[in-house]
């Protein structure tokens, strides 16, 4: 009896790890066994047992000292359709809570559905690289193309290991200095974007102007901030005459909170009558401080931004201005770069619209 219970605590052990590892994404870090054992009331050698299955049936992977991982394995689309010929994608995106990062991934899916593709999820950790993602290209047959989200920079030894894979990728940021030629950028014009970012706010007679980096520089942000800098010298302005903060922010930080210590810090050291964010929840962590110390937007300061957040920019008080890239034209030219061989190298992108809206007070008659 002893041990028929013991078998079905087992069994009932596994058969929980396996369904939250269903709903985990690769890459996911698993709990300890002590800390299993404790979660579920089993002895730790029962939790070891099901651990060691689950590893032998290739559903997670345990590295010494680091921890017990969910490997890459299919994330299949709910189709119903066989396969024509699409092949296997994988989808390489951060593991962290963003909408503009799920509404990417969603749009991915139903491009996958539409061309007929089997789609592998692979969720990238804080601290982690693309390794796992090499691992993955080793470990599965069929894969017939990636498409990459990262939120770091590429660097030149990470773009030679992925020209030498050997299969078609498109990399959803502009291309490093270091690209040789084989990769394919599908992304959103950054310097067109903090062109009309900056120039929408020139042009309204705003010239006290800060800058809420609430973004990390990457790639994509030094191309903003020549957009930026090209708006300023047409308007027979300097860089230096954009106001700016000494406070950083690092990779997968929170741009809400980034934003909002940034724009407080500009408001306490300048007189400004604008402030231009990297992001839209950068802008409401600005709307925040503006709330904070009695001032109005766009009364007091003028805020414009970039992006859409479900809807949000249209319906916060006031509504934004905001520039933004239709996501679906990203997905749709990166997919036909996927599946249509020999485009590798190609640089697309794609150009973003200025949607002006309640947020921008014009100055012109003011001065």
């Amino acid at each position: 009896m002893a041990s028929g219970q013991r078998n079905t605590r087992h069994g009932e052990l596994k058969e929980m790890l396996l369904r939250e590892i269903r709903n985990s994404g690769i890459n996911t870090r698993l709990p300890s066994e002590n800390e299993l054992s404790r979660q579920f009331g089993v002895c730790r050698a029962t939790v070891n047992k099901v651990m060691v299955e689950l590893e032998r049936e290739r559903y997670i992977i345990r590295r010494r000292g680091k921890g017990t991982f969910v490997i890459p394995r299919d994330q299949k689309l709910e189709n119903g359709n066989p396969l024509l010929g699409g092949g296997r994608i994988v989808s390489v995106y951060p593991d962290f809570f963003s909408y503009l990062v799920w509404e990417m991934t969603h749009r991915i899916e139903l491009a996958a559905l539409k061309n007929n593709c089997e789609l592998v999820s692979l969720k990238l950790q804080p601290d982690s690289d693309l390794e796992s993602l090499f691992e993955l290209l080793e470990r599965e047959e069929g894969i017939a193309g990636a498409i990459i989200r990262i939120g770091f920079n590429l660097t030149g030894t990470l773009v030679k290991r992925l020209e030498a894979a050997g299969i078609p990728m498109v990399v959803l940021l502009p291309p490093p200095p270091e690209s040789g030629g084989k990769l394919a950028f599908v992304y959103g014009d950054n310097r067109r974007s903090g062109y009309l970012k900056m120039e929408c706010l020139l042009r309204h007679g705003h010239r006290r102007i800060g800058y809420v980096s609430d973004q990390p520089l990457q790639s994509a942000g030094a191309l903003h901030l020549e957009g930026v800098k090209q708006a300023l010298y047409e308007y027979k302005l300097n860089y230096r005459d954009l106001k700016r903060s000494e406070l950083r922010i690092g990779n997968w930080s929170n741009p809400l909170t980034a934003g909002y210590r940034i724009a407080a810090d500009l408001l306490d050291r300048y007189d400004l009558t604008a402030l231009l964010t990297d992001s839209l929840p950068g802008a409401f962590g600005a709307l925040r401080v503006l709330y904070e110390r009695g001032l109005n937007c766009p009364g007091d300061v003028s805020i414009v931004t970039v992006g859409n957040f479900f809807g949000l920019e249209e319906l916060g008080c006031p509504a934004l201005t905001t520039t933004e890239v239709p996501g679906q034209q990203v997905v749709d030219r990166a997919f036909e770069l996927l599946l249509k061989p020999g485009q590798g190298g190609l640089v697309n992108p794609i150009e973003p619209v200025l949607v002006e809206r309640e947020s921008v007070r014009d100055l012109r008659g003011a001065q």
